[in-house]
């Protein structure tokens, strides 16, 4: 579908002679695409927090190199070419920041499956269960993508 076009004319009678000019633009819009995370947000991911063994390959991953799994999450919320600048502010964070960095990318993972975030429980699960919550992040993702990654 060729883009819209649009076509303003602007015009403006000056003195009292009626002398008038006028500007006229034409230009084309961009096509319409959809966005995620348009339309009302769910109270919650449709994924538990522990059913982290519905996936147990990324359930492992996550307890053994949270970082690999924190940044292949972060690639898929944010459309990125690649998981590894993620991956390793995730590891050099590892342990004292990594409830915060993870809580930041819980609630972009949040905005793009459209789930309404709520900051403190995502800094809890963090902090209390890291690769429950990872692997949730993950599977919510492959839920909404429609893939596997």
């Amino acid at each position: 579908m060729p883009p819209a076009r649009v076509h303003q004319t602007l015009s403006a009678v000056h003195g009292a002679d009626g002398c008038s000019c006028s500007l006229s633009l034409s230009h084309a819009l961009p096509p319409f695409k959809p966005v995620a995370g348009n339309g009302p947000k769910k109270a919650s991911f449709e994924v538990g927090l522990f059913d982290c063994f519905g996936d147990i390959g990324t359930f492992i991953v996550a307890c053994f190199v949270p970082c690999v799994t924190y940044g292949q999450n972060q690639q898929r919320a944010n459309n990125k070419d690649s998981c590894f600048v993620d991956g390793c502010i995730y590891c050099c964070c590892m342990p004292c920041l990594s409830p915060c960095i993870g809580t930041y990318g819980r609630g972009k993972v949040a905005d793009r499956v459209n789930v309404d975030n709520n900051m403190l429980g995502d800094f809890a699960a963090h902090c209390c269960c890291l690769p429950c919550a990872l692997t949730q992040e993950s599977r919510e993702l492959d839920r909404f993508l429609g893939n596997k990654h």
